[in-house]
């Protein structure tokens, strides 16, 4: 309504002062008959907005039509008809923006709808699970500085920034919330493109959902209009050339969507692309062509480019997940990206994991007891997958009455328990083989050939054709192109096709696997990705003597033992490499030697190491747990060089229990203090310690730390031992 009084004194001002006399002139003689009373003595003195103003006071809603018949009474029709020309096209604006606030409430009930539940492959058929009800928010960190991460710290089992609990709740303080991710930088700038990386099973996917939900229940973001999520495993499989707009459509679920209407907006929609490291093999940043326009159709690669290099919809926002492994290869495509990492769960939110996720109390605290107990499935639990799949084999324990079971050390026997109790769920042993066999044989092809999605044909190929099996274990996608559409699958996590990768060459052997495991082993050494990293552990973690016995009495299946030759002879050769083996590729293969769990295999590996060298590497406690296994269990007595490796407390205290195997440890310019001399104290008086030298050069010691140090190493050269301790 008070735009039809500014549209009035528009129309007023746009008179002459003749034309403006006429019009009160006719007001004052033709006034009443439009039911206008507005007394003459006012009329005759007025200005155009003080006219207004008696319009508003004496005709109120009439106001518009008095004013209309009075300029045509005046012979000012061309005034009246351009008033008439306002009012009719503000209407209809009204109108278009009635359809699109109703179009827009209803695209976000969609989301909603799609959005507010999550799959679970454990829960009972028929049975939904509440993304509110599992989420746990994660810890998500300011990325100061591009670099490649450890695509598979959550298999190594622990996090750098995750390691010390107390930097961990630190880390929790500081943390930014998934509403607060398009807030201004520290220059006052808002970033238009914003990065989310971190390592696989960290939560990113499930973050992006969350933000969905958030957004379509009216939380957060309110400044777009619409934001779209855009899963790059679906889209590489798009083949026939599409538009972004026919993308938005399918994404929509409503013929009927105002797509042009949309885009007409490009600063306010949000964009939210899944996995751009799913992109890494199919997008050509130098030869692809860059979309421009968002109704042309194109190849998915093109539209990809001119979403990420601005040249389609440049006044968009962008907010992408990817690999840490691939950030680098993606900020070739962005222009001033905002970069965050996700850090999974706090120690906090572990615990409220573990509760959300059992109904009882008990059983929730129970479970989460244990896993504080052991020190390496603990500090994989910052992950959500791990978090979920270690859930998962608890639930099963407690429904089957028995108690939860000590030999869950390692990634591998986490993983044998999880797929082991799930197949026999399903079925019997023999067809629990059948199964596992093909599983197997897909991922072992999929790692080899650097894919994660599979055709139906392949499905065939390999023999999968049981619907439980392929709901529990596999995603179905359904891929439309044109009036066509077809099936692929993907595993419901990259880790287990990881894992049933390394399952593969276990199993009893097949032609061309032994070739094929040597070509894996010769890949994973040479490349820097990390692709293969988690599958080679995880093949050593299947060396175990328990749990190969797990594996034939609980699945009867026959194992392949010659695989244990082939990968002491890699490691053997690994170990006496000239140039030695970099710090990564070295505490990688520690890693392995510790996921066997298998004292004999570790003596015989560690025979030809010597010194061992993991300088300037960051170390988190699984990286200490696995060092100091391969420490104790060797007959050497070695030189460790620790210099620069963020080490801790925490870190210290595992290393301490491999001190007695060292004759020389440097661990200089590391954030040991004080707290630290007690441990390293107590290792040096062990009866059984041989350290002859120990540097701590660079260390935050205060002067009694030292004096510590220097009155402990007097008291043990009396003794008759040496030690020189160097500060």
């Amino acid at each position: 309504m008070e735009q039809e009084y500014l549209f009035i004194l528009e129309a007023l001002e746009s008179l002459g002062e003749d034309e403006f006399k006429r019009f009160k002139f006719c007001l004052s003689i033709f006034g009443h008959e439009y039911y206008s009373h507005i007394p003459q003595d006012k009329i005759k003195g007025s200005d155009r907005i003080s006219t207004v103003q008696l319009l508003r006071e004496f005709s109120g809603r009439e106001a518009m039509n008095v004013t209309i018949k009075i300029l045509e009474q005046s012979n000012l029709r061309n005034t009246a008809f351009r008033l008439q020309q306002k009012i009719a096209s503000e209407h209809n604006q009204i109108i278009i923006r009635k359809i699109r606030k109703d179009y827009r409430q209803k695209y976000m009930e969609t989301m909603i709808e799609e959005y507010q539940v999550i799959e679970d492959k454990n829960s009972r058929l028929g049975e939904s699970i509440l993304l509110n009800k599992r989420y746990i928010p994660p810890i998500i960190i300011k990325k100061h500085r591009w670099q490649e991460d450890d695509l598979h710290q959550i298999v190594a089992g622990g996090n750098k920034d995750l390691d010390d609990l107390n930097q961990r709740e630190n880390l929790e303080c500081i943390s930014i919330g998934i509403d607060k991710l398009f807030e201004p930088n520290e220059h006052g700038l808002l970033a238009s493109t914003v990065v989310l990386q971190g390592p696989s099973g960290i939560g990113k996917t499930t973050t992006l959902r969350k933000i969905m939900l958030d957004w379509a229940s009216g939380n957060i973001y309110e400044k777009f209009d619409y934001i779209f999520y855009l899963s790059c495993k679906e889209m590489k499989l798009i083949q026939a050339d599409t538009s972004l707009a026919e993308l938005l459509l399918s994404n929509c679920k409503d013929p009927k969507t105002p797509v042009s209407e949309i885009l007409a907006n490009p600063e306010n929609l949000l964009f939210l692309i899944d996995g751009f490291d799913e992109l890494r093999f199919s997008l050509d940043y130098l030869n692809s062509k860059l979309c421009s326009d968002p109704h042309e159709k194109a190849s998915i690669s093109c539209i990809f480019n001119g979403l990420l290099r601005r040249t389609v919809l440049d006044k968009s926002h962008l907010l992408i997940t990817t690999w840490s492994m691939a950030a680098e290869k993606l900020k070739r495509y962005l222009v001033s990206p905002c970069s965050f990492e996700i850090l999974g769960f706090s120690p906090k939110g572990q615990e409220v994991y573990f509760s959300n996720f059992f109904e009882d109390e008990q059983q929730a605290k129970q479970a989460y007891t244990f896993v504080q107990g052991n020190k390496m499935v603990y500090s994989m639990c910052f992950a959500p997958i791990v978090c979920w799949s270690v859930c998962t084999v608890f639930q099963q324990q407690f429904e089957s009455g028995q108690s939860l079971d000590e030999n869950l050390t390692t990634s591998t026997s986490l993983f044998v328990f999880f797929v082991t109790g799930m197949l026999n769920h399903c079925s019997c042993k023999q067809t629990a083989q059948k199964h596992l066999q093909s599983l197997s044989s897909l991922a072992e092809e999929g790692m080899r050939k650097h894919t994660i999605v599979f055709e139906e044909e392949q499905i065939k190929k390999h023999n999968l054709d049981a619907e439980n099996i392929l709901a529990l274990f596999l995603n179905k996608n359904q891929c439309q192109e044109g009036t066509m559409s077809r099936s692929t699958f993907s595993f419901v996590h990259f880790t287990f096709q990881e894992f049933f990768a390394a399952l593969f060459f276990v199993l009893e052997a097949k032609p061309q696997s032994n070739a094929n495991l040597i070509k894996l082993l010769k890949d994973n050494q040479e490349k820097t990705d990390g692709f293969l990293t988690a599958t080679v552990r995880f093949l050593f973690g299947l060396l175990n003597g328990d749990t190969v016995g797990f594996i034939q009495k609980n699945l009867a299946c026959k194992v392949d033992f010659q695989i244990k030759e082939i990968l002491m002879k890699w490691v053997m050769v690994s170990a006496t490499k000239n140039p030695p083996l970099k710090e990564q590729k070295l505490l990688e293969l520690l890693h392995y030697l510790f996921e066997t769990q298998d004292v004999e295999f570790v003596k015989a590996a560690m025979e030809r190491f010597t010194e061992i060298s993991l300088s300037s590497l960051p170390l988190t406690v699984a990286d200490c747990l696995a060092l100091t296994f391969c420490i104790n269990y060797s007959y050497k007595k070695h030189t460790l060089h620790l210099q620069d490796c963020q080490l801790g407390y925490q870190q210290l205290d595992v290393l301490m229990l491999g001190i007695a195997n060292c004759l020389y440890l440097s661990l200089s310019d590391n954030k040991l203090e004080d707290s630290s001399v007690k441990l390293l104290c107590e290792g040096l008086k062990q009866p059984d310690c041989e350290l002859q030298s120990l540097t701590l050069y660079k260390s935050p010691l205060t002067s009694d730390g030292i004096k510590k140090l220097m009155r402990l190493e007097k008291r043990i050269r009396q003794s008759g031992r040496r030690l020189i301790i160097i500060v």
